[in-house]
């Protein structure tokens, strides 16, 4: 455990400035209504971090301790601008 630990130190240290949102680990997701739930793969955390082009994000989440486990991978979602709704400022 503490091996993990420092790992992901070291790797929030050097993507801090890109850092918005540390992240969490997430439970197992459920369905409201319709549909099914997930995707190819089990999402088991997420970090929010605000960088330019894909190769950006790429040099950013080189090292990352997720890579440490077998079969791992990070799925790149990019947040789309919504315009203002009424009442917004």
């Amino acid at each position: 455990m503490k091996a993990r630990f420092e790992l992901w130190t070291k790797w929030m240290q050097k993507a801090a400035g890109a850092i918005v949102d540390g992240g969490a680990p997430l439970a197992t997701p459920f369905v409201v209504k319709g549909g099914a739930a997930g995707g190819a793969g089990k999402v088991t955390g997420y970090s929010v971090l605000q960088a330019g082009p894909r190769e950006e994000i790429e040099r950013l989440l080189e090292g990352h301790p997720h890579f440490h486990a077998p079969g791992a991978a990070i799925e790149v979602l990019e947040f789309i601008p919504m315009p203002a709704g009424p009442g917004s400022r």
